[in-house]
């Protein structure tokens, strides 16, 4: 089991790398790893570059995958449309519609 300090440790190192390099897809993942394993919520910029991380899967076709980053994404900054958007875009390739409208609303509203 990884401990708290280590976790912390990673996050800041991870943050630390993203600061120079924001496009770091390891970096990404390894601070939103570490981030959930503590249980706490990114910073509204990391809300948004962990959809965009998610729209990347998507576009791989990992859906499940997208939807999860979409998901904790929007539980770190739930007032920002392009989340809604993006996690509206992953149900209607899943086939879930009947959930889409509200999703994609979100992001006209």
């Amino acid at each position: 089991m990884t401990s708290e300090a280590s976790l912390r440790a990673a996050v800041a190192l991870h943050r630390r790398t993203l600061a120079t390099r924001p496009d770091d897809a390891a970096a990404l993942a390894g601070l939103f790893d570490a981030l959930d394993a503590l249980g706490e919520p990114g910073r509204p910029e990391e809300a948004v570059a962990r959809t965009n991380f998610g729209e990347a899967l998507r576009r791989q076709g990992r859906v499940t995958e997208a939807e999860a980053h979409h998901r904790k994404a929007l539980g770190w900054l739930p007032g920002f449309g392009g989340i809604h958007f993006n996690l509206g875009v992953v149900l209607q390739a899943r086939g879930c519609s009947p959930r889409l409208p509200s999703a994609m609303a979100r992001r006209r509203g």
